[in-house]
Parts: structure tokens; sequence; C-alpha cells
């Protein structure tokens, strides 16, 4: 679904935000690389830090395709390291059985090229390594942890299913639980649903509206492995759990930070990317804007 990122930068650049918040629009044009929403004011990356420090939980949210986006999120675990604070790093990328062999190239007992190799990265991903290994790198370098928190293959093949509501048990219930009714959620994320693949005998509203009960599966498995992670490494003040996402799951906070939200009371903020080609971001997108690149550069 990475169609959905690309379309989401646009979305926002031609100014298509939802209309509870297209009226109000915050100029965000800085010289700095980071602007805080609510006090609508440029930041510099002490003062971001500083704004940082009561919260536990860090939602970032990624354009995948830019460096230097990457570039810019390695160099504030970087900071937030030389300030004391231990990192533990949840990306999408992963899963959670991922999570031994993520602990052993976290200890850096494998090379980026071991671990790509191991991880059988290229299987997984037509975006190449090197886009993000700075930010694993940053983590490595500063005594921090990755882990996994998306979706594993087996839940990707149960959800794609048309008979979710026939299962039992856990699965049952959590499914059965899916809050499908958060009406900003909808209006975005139905910008950019396409039912490219109808199961048959399903017509289009059928297939869009299973399209919808896969992106919030999505949201909130990635939400409650983040508070399970949450819950184990968040043990002293100097510990920060930073989950590392699309924006998409973020924007608005009504994705994996609202899901976090309803099982998890740990103090979270979200920080969302922003080109900086964009001078204006509708109320409410985010708590923080880490604004990165160019007219001509990612």
């Amino acid at each position: 679904m990475r169609f959905i990122y690309i379309g989401f930068i646009l979305f926002f650049m031609v100014g298509c935000a939802n209309k509870a918040t297209q009226d109000i629009a915050i100029d965000v044009s800085c010289s700095s690389n980071y602007f805080s929403i609510k006090a609508v004011a440029c930041l510099e990356q002490d003062q971001l830090i500083q704004k940082l420090e009561p919260y536990q939980v860090i939602f970032i949210g990624d354009h995948h395709t830019s460096k230097k986006l990457h570039k810019s999120v390695s160099s504030l675990i970087d900071k937030l390291s030389q300030k004391g604070y231990k990192i533990h790093l949840a990306s999408e990328w992963f899963v959670p059985s991922d999570n031994n062999l993520l602990a052993e190239y976290s200890l850096g007992r494998l090379s980026d090229a071991q671990f790509e190799k191991e991880i059988k990265w290229k299987d997984r991903m037509r975006l190449s390594f090197s886009l993000f290994s700075p930010i694993y790198r940053s983590v490595i370098r500063n005594k921090g942890q990755i882990y996994g928190i998306n979706m594993t293959k087996e839940d990707r093949q149960r959800i794609g299913t048309q008979n979710i509501f026939s299962m039992s048990g856990y699965a049952a219930d959590f499914y059965k639980k899916l809050d499908l009714d958060t009406k900003i959620h909808k209006d975005i994320i139905g910008q950019f649903l396409d039912c490219h693949a109808p199961k048959k005998g399903e017509n289009e509203e059928q297939c869009l509206k299973r399209m919808y009960l896969i992106q919030v599966a999505w949201d909130s498995i990635m939400a409650q492995n983040s508070s399970l992670i949450a819950n184990n490494v968040l043990t002293t003040k100097r510990d920060k759990l930073l989950v590392f996402v699309g924006s998409m799951h973020l924007a608005f906070g009504v994705g994996i930070n609202m899901r976090f939200a309803r099982i998890n009371n740990k103090p979270f903020v979200t920080i969302l990317p922003l080109h900086k080609t964009s001078t204006k971001i509708p109320l409410g997108f985010g708590d923080y804007l880490l604004l990165y690149g160019n007219l001509h550069n990612n």
C-alpha cells in the first residue's frame, strides 16, 4: 500500500485536507527544521528535544523514499542519545517474530549486509535498505534496540478473507472490536483506497469496505504491538520508544496513535514529516513537524 503515502503527501500539498480542518491552515514557513503546531512556532533541534522530554513514546511519521528525512531522524536519535536517553525503535518494516534477529543486529553482531540478507529485505521491500540504514545505525551506535511491530503474513492472510466474523477466540475478539467509525480517519483513508483486487462475487462497495477494514486492522495491530513494547522496555525515565511508521498511520492523531492511547496510558507525542516546499498544514495535523528537503532534493 505504498502508493497511499505518495498520494498522502500530494493530498496536503494541494490543500485537499479534510473539511473539518481545511478552513484553519497554519503557515509553517521556517528556516529551521522543526515546527510546533501547538505553539505555531519554528524550533531548533535543541528546543524540540526539550519539548520531547515529558514524553516516553514518540510517534514519528515517515515518507519512505526520502534520504534527507531519514538523515534528520538519525540526527534526532543521536541528539536524544547524547542527552542520556536510551532509544528503543519500533519499526513498521519488521514483525515481532523478527525481534531475535533485530536484537543481534542492535548489539552490533551483524553488519548491515549480513542483516539485510538474514532479514530477507529484498523479498519484503522494493526500496533500498540503504535508505533506512542511517536510522538503524544511529540506534546501534547509541546502544539502543530495534523492534518489529507490523502484521505477520498470517495476519495479512486472515484479514484478506471474507470470513473474519466467523472466527472464534482471540482473533474474533480482536476483529469484532475494531473501530470502523472514526469519520476523519475514513475521510482521509477513503481518498486513496482502491479496489484493485476484488474477491469473487464482491462488488466495489464491498471491496472498499474490506480494504478499509484491512487498514484499521493494520493500525490496530501496530498500536497493540507498540503498546506491548512500551510496557516491556520503558522502565526508567531515560527510556524512550520511537515508533517509526508511514505518516498516514499517524496524521490527525486518528491512526496508530489514537489506538495506542486506548490501550496504554504512557504519554506520547506525534512528529510528522513535511517537505519544505509545503508552507501550510491543516490545524490538528499533529503535534510537531520535521521539515526536510528543498525544491530540488528529497
